[in-house]
């Protein structure tokens, strides 16, 4: 590994929500012990991939709301609700609230996926209207004007990602040159990577990386249940099962975390951490295929071996992986071909967090970055639950099945979507 730099990105705090508690120690615990946040939300007789889903404790907004901030915080939906929750976790971690950067000198990378302030019955009135009593084809033009007469506009409102932006910019004084993503699976650890890299470069002094995301509500489940991504298990202890042979889908669920990033001088001397350093980060595009919701194995082997050559790394100074296993067939067997091609065989252990806190979009990513810190900082590595079997040719891929000892002080994570 190439030696480190004083202006390299040190972690100083996080912050974390998922269906199976809210902050840093309690869900790294719940991790360790392989407790699943996953429930059985649907009723007999539902399709099936509608009767699970991993939804976060509500209220979703654990944190004061600044008196000016009042107004524009009921517009937060469910994601944002969560940021916002996960950053103040995060600064009171990193201890931000000493004068260590003005505000002027901190950026905002967030990602976000959210359906759950728009639910079919504000629309329906609409629809039916544009339709003409649901017997014509329904238009765009037409379906724009019966809505804009037909919907509570605070509905709409409510979608906005702009309105966590906002809120978070204002709520925690960060004035600086800010970024919002809006995307799926992959955009999370975008994110962070572009937080990192404003650090490293100077661009900042202090970055916040946040993915959000809240898939567990019954509008978007029913659009992954449509593409046919979400499992048809009625039992919670039977989905999901990421990178497992026996894997038949994703549980759709609710999550959120957040990084706070520092020059790494900045961190010593103010004596806050860090929990680890980012050393490399790196991306690339490809062409899905046929089919399939992420890029084929080579473009995934690719990110992985640029972000190992951004971090001076070789393949056998790799303490793990942590990588997007959520229980898809296809997309999870991409990831395998992807580490198994990276790895060659050298003994690595993979793990992955779908099973315990189901999939929520770009709070997945951000998760799993959190938990490689986390590993770095306790030296262990949590089994990835609902894992039980290797998938058939793929067997040298070491998936955790326990608690698992860190070798080595390097952690790579991995998402593709």
């Amino acid at each position: 590994m190439r030696s480190l730099d004083p202006r390299d990105a040190a972690l100083t705090g996080g912050g974390w929500a998922s269906s199976v508690g809210y902050g840093v120690a309690a869900i790294w615990s719940a991790l360790l012990a392989g407790r699943r946040g996953v429930r059985r939300v649907g009723a007999d007789g539902d399709p099936p991939g509608l009767l699970l889903a991993a939804p976060a404790e509500r209220p979703l907004l654990r944190t004061p709301v600044p008196e000016e901030q009042e107004s524009q915080a009921k517009f937060l939906n469910s994601s944002g609700e969560l940021a916002a929750t996960v950053v103040r976790e995060a600064f009171e971690a990193a201890r931000v609230s000493e004068p260590s950067s003005a505000p002027a000198q901190r950026g905002l990378y967030i990602a976000q996926n959210d359906f759950s302030r728009a639910p079919c019955q504000d629309f329906r009135g609409a629809v039916v209207e544009a339709s003409r009593g649901l017997t014509a084809p329904l238009e765009a033009e037409a379906l724009n004007k019966a809505s804009l007469h037909g919907v509570n506009p605070f509905v709409l409102l409510e979608t906005l990602h702009n309105n966590a932006f906002s809120f978070l910019t204002a709520a925690f004084g960060i004035k600086g040159p800010n970024v919002s993503l809006a995307g799926y699976e992959g955009s999370g650890l975008a994110a962070l990577g572009l937080a990192s890299r404003a650090v490293r470069t100077g661009r900042v002094r202090l970055a916040v990386g946040v993915g959000t995301g809240s898939t567990a509500g019954p509008l978007l489940r029913y659009e992954l249940a449509t593409l046919g991504q979400l499992s048809p298990a009625a039992d919670p202890a039977a989905a999901p099962r990421p990178v497992d042979a026996a894997r038949d889908g994703l549980v759709a669920g609710d999550g959120a975390a957040a990084r706070v990033f520092e020059p790494l001088e900045v961190a010593r001397t103010r004596g806050a951490g860090p929990w680890a350093v980012v050393v490399g980060t790196a991306g690339a595009t490809g062409r899905p295929p046929p089919g399939v919701f992420s890029p084929d194995a080579e473009t995934i082997a690719q990110a992985a071996r640029a972000a190992l050559r951004d971090a001076g790394l070789r393949v056998s100074e790799l303490g793990a992986i942590v990588a997007s296993g959520s229980g898809r067939r296809a997309e999870d067997r991409l990831m395998l071909e992807a580490i198994d091609d990276l790895l060659g065989g050298q003994p690595v252990p993979v793990t992955s967090a779908c099973g315990s806190l189901g999939h929520a979009a770009a709070g997945t990513d951000a998760g799993h970055a959190l938990l490689a810190a986390l590993a770095l900082r306790e030296g262990l590595l949590p089994p990835t639950a609902g894992f039980a079997q290797a998938e058939p040719g793929l067997e040298r891929v070491q998936v955790t099945r326990v608690v698992t000892p860190l070798v080595a002080p390097t952690v790579l994570v991995l998402a593709a979507g």
